[in-house]
């Protein structure tokens, strides 16, 4: 089949989140109905959602995420705040001058600050907040847009490996290095507040 995120009817599984069928994509089916009672009849939204890939073109551990000002869309533009995009994860150092906090948001979410420096094979520079037309069918998109998920990611893995140490040329991924981004991803997913 050539793609890993297809299913026996060669679908893929991950462009079916905006209308699964019960039938024809049961697990999307009861996954997004399932985040769907939380977010909607709960009102118990996830803190923080990430969607795992393999990557069959890119190197390393990276991220993709969702920010209204790297959107596609307009109506996505009237929901960022002051600074251009959602507030949630995003730190902010307080510094005092004269005993007054002016807060600096940085640009890049904590999530993926914990990640950088919890993993040695996580590039940051890979990391892409931009929301494609093409993708609208997507976990991420899906979650981030029609259940208001503001902190939901696409964790990537490639499937060829690691380029992070030059030096040592390219190293491919074994399945020690894949537990170690599972490790990662558990560690700092453990540490992030409600």
């Amino acid at each position: 089949m050539g793609n890993s995120r297809t299913e026996l009817s060669n679908e893929d599984l991950n462009r079916r989140w905006l209308m699964p069928d019960l039938y024809r994509h049961p697990t999307i089916y009861h996954a997004k109905g399932l985040l769907e009672f939380m977010c909607r009849i709960l009102d118990a939204k996830p803190v923080l959602l990430c969607d795992m890939h393999g990557h069959s073109r890119r190197f390393n551990a990276f991220v993709y995420g969702c920010k209204a000002s790297q959107s596609w869309c307009p109506d996505d533009w009237s929901q960022m705040n002051g600074q251009g995009d959602h507030s949630a994860m995003e730190q902010k150092n307080d510094e005092r001058d004269n005993d007054v906090a002016i807060s600096i948001p940085l640009r890049i979410p904590v999530f993926v600050r914990l990640l950088q420096s919890e993993l040695p094979l996580f590039d940051a520079d890979q990391c892409s907040f931009e929301v494609e037309k093409s993708r609208e069918t997507t976990a991420r998109i899906v979650g981030w847009r029609h259940l208001g998920i503001s902190n939901i990611y696409t964790l990537e893995c490639s499937l060829a490996g690691s380029n992070q140490h030059p030096p040592q040329g390219p190293k491919h991924f074994n399945t020690n290095g894949y537990l170690q981004v599972g490790q990662a991803l558990m560690k700092v997913t453990s540490t992030i507040d409600k």
